[in-house]
């Protein structure tokens, strides 16, 4: 099935996750799976109306639909909040590179950090988790701003099984028990012994913060992997506004090795 073309996809079921944020679980009319890896997205829109690029957050063994979160913010964000169950959209895809497979990391630990809706992608991440036994151990620091804007709160039990899991607020709502402050403030309080593979997804700001925590650690720039997708416009290369030095984002990336791009001057 050629990725460049639009497909349909029939909405199954609608999910609020938070104020302006839905999943959407999808089912294709005449493809039978979607084939990805974590980090990978798809280009979803309308006719006439356009398309934008979503994180892909199912299971990836789910054979029967797959699943994206939208935040609405935008014209085709908007369109796709019109629709309701039944309904269809166009998708196109998966493109750009993910994360590296989880079997292939030659770490004692697996640091996932994400800030906002930079969580979206990782959903993937821990549905693996779930099924499988890793070797290494598995910290997770997730930074928001208060608790009505988590993401996927009903899963954080089952992900909790086989992941240790930090939360941090920076502005909580009444009745929040957990600390307080930027995702910064959870990173400088952990020890992390051996070698140490780190994922990052979130905002910029977020981005350079972290990176020089995590140097001051000694997590080498070649084991830190950070997606750039929030760059991501056109989605297949010709429109070049997520150019970044010889890099096309939606291309070569969204997910790149820190170490490949740390010299491009503006890339966080």
């Amino acid at each position: 099935m050629n990725p460049y073309l639009p497909q349909l996809a029939q909405i199954i079921n609608l999910t609020e996750e938070a104020p302006n944020v839905r999943l959407f679980s999808l089912k294709y009319k005449k493809r039978k799976i979607l084939n990805f890896s974590h980090g990978q997205f798809i280009m979803a829109g309308a006719p006439g109306v356009g398309e934008a690029a979503f994180d892909i957050c199912s299971d990836a063994q789910n054979k029967d639909y797959f699943e994206i979160c939208v935040r609405h913010a935008g014209n085709v964000t908007n369109k796709l909040f019109d629709l309701k169950k039944g309904d269809f959209l166009t998708v196109r895809g998966p493109f750009g590179t993910g994360f590296p497979d989880l079997f292939t990391l030659p770490a004692d630990n697996l640091l996932i950090m994400a800030g906002g809706i930079g969580f979206i992608p990782f959903r993937s991440v821990f549905k693996e988790i779930s099924r499988a036994d890793f070797k290494f151990k598995i910290l997770v620091l997730y930074g928001n701003r208060n608790q009505t804007n988590l993401l996927f709160k009903d899963e954080y039990p089952d992900w909790q099984k086989k992941v240790e899991m930090k939360i941090i607020l920076d502005n909580p709502e009444v009745g929040w028990r957990g600390p307080k402050g930027l995702i910064t403030d959870l990173l400088a309080g952990i020890n992390l012994t051996g070698r140490t593979t780190a994922f990052l997804c979130g905002p910029p700001i977020m981005y350079k913060f972290v990176l020089a925590e995590l140097a001051k650690k000694n997590i080498l720039p070649d084991d830190i992997y950070l997606s750039l997708e929030r760059r991501i416009h056109c989605g297949v290369g010709v429109c070049q506004h997520c150019a970044i030095g010889q890099f096309y984002v939606c291309q070569d990336g969204p997910v790149f090795r820190w170490q490949d791009i740390k010299e491009i001057e503006g890339v966080i």
